[in-house]
């Protein structure tokens, strides 16, 4: 879940609280969906915003179907610290060196909830939904425990931790997050992330004295076109070299980068969201192999309405695990010294045989525990049309016409 891998009912601002509404609003992307192909940014926008005290940061998500939130408090800055060393500079344009091993940072692990159980992918209450705690950290002995509830407080600089929960895709407060600021914070810098994601998405909110001129939000807007752009230019490389067949011949699910793209987008933090080709031509009885690239399902019989989180009317929130799980179809059987994670060789690829299908019995998916290099495999037994999608991200869809 670390930088590998999103509606509660009291995560909205109050116009009532101390200092909100009192100073500008800033606007801060969250994701973004681009004209070119679908493809889920896990980035924030940019990544560094300047602002006073009793200004308002407004985060706007758009809607991959990558789950985010808006972490922060002295917690997230003091456990998070050996990350910030790295990131700070990295995100400042500046040429860092990233180490290969991951900087020991064991109370952000043990201390703080990311949004969902690693293992069974159960929700994590306290990180799920809005949690704003002056002096302490979420209590994480019970995952079906959230947080006391309260109105959400401006952000004074001084919470132990202050957490948006799950951005809402939907609803009254969809795709949004305000951060108010409290008219006391103190002048420096302040690290947010998202908690499923973890710090490779991650950003800073930079309060300057009232003295200090802040950029305008047209100059915000174009820091952000041109992060998002800088990134976009290399998934649109990517997407380049599997047209020209350079990566593979077969369909593909999901856009493998190049060691050098990689390195362009530092930290790993945006991918196409894309079966390419996008209409595959079969013939019945012959199978069709896709690869697999990242973390995206095939899925055939999708129910109309299939939301991976959702927030029942008490704020709770819920996970149908069914979007990461194999449903039907096998799942990769991979020997478990070698899965991925280990410090042994990279595992080798495996091939996985869906087996036969002519479109019915119900939902059929494959799940997201496949390396890149996999293979899925499915032999169709009868002529027609049949529409796929990946449930994760409700962008990525595709259809095999098999004759």
């Amino acid at each position: 879940m670390v930088t590998a891998l999103v509606l509660g009912a009291c995560g909205g601002p109050s116009q009532s609280s101390a200092g909100v509404g009192s100073g500008q609003h800033r606007r801060v992307l969250v994701d973004y969906k681009n004209d070119r192909f679908p493809a889920s940014f896990l980035s924030f926008f940019p990544k560094r915003v300047k602002v006073h005290a009793g200004d308002t940061v407004e985060f706007r998500q758009f809607w991959s179907g990558e789950p985010h939130t808006v972490t922060m408090g002295t917690a997230v800055d003091e456990f998070g610290k050996p990350f910030w060393d790295i990131i700070d500079p990295l995100f400042a344009g500046k040429k860092v060196d990233v180490p290969e091993e991951e900087p020991e940072a064991d109370e952000f692990f043990e201390k703080l909830p990311f949004l969902a159980e690693e293992e069974t992918l159960q929700p994590i209450q306290s990180a799920a939904q809005p949690c704003y705690l002056d002096d302490t950290t979420p209590d994480l002995s019970d995952s079906s425990k959230p947080c006391p509830k309260r109105e959400q407080p401006a952000f004074n600089g001084r919470q132990r931790y202050y957490n948006s929960g799950f951005i809402p895709f939907q609803g009254a407060k969809g795709n949004t997050f305000e951060l108010p600021l409290s008219d006391d914070i103190a002048p420096g810098t302040y690290h947010y992330y998202c908690n499923w994601h973890f710090v490779a998405m991650s950003g800073v909110v930079e309060v300057v004295p009232a003295s200090t001129a802040l950029p305008t939000q047209a100059n915000v807007n174009r820091k952000a076109r041109e992060e998002v752009e800088a990134d976009v230019e290399v998934l649109q490389k990517a997407i380049d070299a599997v047209g020209a067949g350079r990566h593979a011949s077969g369909p593909m699910v999901g856009v493998p980068l190049t060691e050098a793209q990689q390195e362009q987008l530092p930290l790993f933090h945006a991918g196409v969201d894309e079966f390419i080709p996008s209409t595959v031509q079969a013939t019945v009885g012959k199978k069709v192999t896709w690869s697999l690239v990242g973390g995206h399902t095939i899925s055939f019989n999708v129910p109309r309405y299939f939301p991976v989180f959702e927030v029942k009317k008490d704020g709770t929130v819920t996970v149908d695990r069914r979007a990461f799980e194999a449903v039907k179809f096998p799942k990769p059987d991979r020997p478990e010294a070698e899965d991925e994670g280990d410090d042994g060789p990279r595992p080798a690829p495996v091939t996985v045989d869906g087996g036969e299908f002519d479109g019915g019995g119900g939902f059929h998916s494959t799940g997201i525990d496949y390396n890149d290099g996999d293979t899925f495999s499915l032999t169709f037994t009868k002529p027609g049309t049949y529409l796929f999608a990946c449930v994760i991200h409700p962008a990525m869809v595709g259809k095999v016409v098999v004759k």
